[in-house]
């Protein structure tokens, strides 16, 4: 694993753990499945210690992989305090705001505001940070990025605040094929049982909520 940067090393652990397979995690981080799995023996080799429990029935990380884990925990917290501090010694006048974002949803959304935003604050430096929503809300609640914008807020961790801005409108492609397939019309009317039906399986997401996500803060 790239032991340069500590961050991408988590996000490959995090992912890899959540989906508990090398060939989904990898399709999640836009790598492929050997090259994930060579990363992890790399590492493994390098460490002379086992890092993932590979026969149990989710893969898990081994007692010597929480350690590692916890190690680049801190030395990534490190990374973020001393950029922090360093701002200080930044021009005063310039602001960086670091935003995290899906990169399918980077875009289409960005273009639409970002133009605008940077004419009227031209002494702001927008920053992007594209990744999976549960690594872009993880950096939030680390301080590493400001705020990210994502989907369904209903599934954001409670510790984080949303701010539904509004929403975006999915349109679903039906083949010939499909039973649900109707010739006579371009578009399926919502209250048609068909698309009740797609809806009510959880099938397909035809409406979704787009929000901004930033750490909850007590107010003094």
């Amino acid at each position: 694993m790239p032991a340069k940067d500590p961050a991408l090393t988590l996000q490959y652990l995090d992912t890899l753990l959540r989906y508990s397979n090398f060939t989904k995690a990898a399709q999640q981080l836009y790598i492929s499945q050997p090259y994930l799995t060579q990363l992890v023996k790399r590492k493994e080799r390098e460490l002379n210690v086992e890092l993932i429990n590979r026969h149990s029935a989710h893969l898990q990380l081994t007692e010597a992989g929480k350690l590692y884990y916890q190690y680049l925990e801190k030395i990534n917290q490190e990374k973020v305090d001393f950029h922090q501090k360093l701002t200080q010694y930044n021009n005063n006048n310039k602001v960086t705001i670091k935003v995290g974002i899906l990169p399918s949803m980077g875009s289409f959304i960005l273009p639409l505001f970002v133009p605008n935003f940077m004419q009227d604050y031209p002494n702001v430096t927008l920053t992007l940070d594209e990744g999976l929503p549960s690594i872009s809300e993880k950096k939030v609640q680390n301080g590493e990025i400001n705020f990210c914008v994502g989907q369904s807020p209903e599934t954001v961790s409670p510790k984080l605040k949303t701010i539904t801005t509004g929403h975006e409108q999915y349109f679903i492609l039906i083949p010939r094929s499909s039973k649900f397939y109707d010739e006579r019309f371009k578009l399926i009317d919502p209250q048609k049982t068909g698309a009740r039906h797609l809806d009510n399986k959880n099938t397909f997401t035809l409406i979704c909520n787009i929000c901004l996500i930033k750490e909850r803060r007590s107010v003094p």
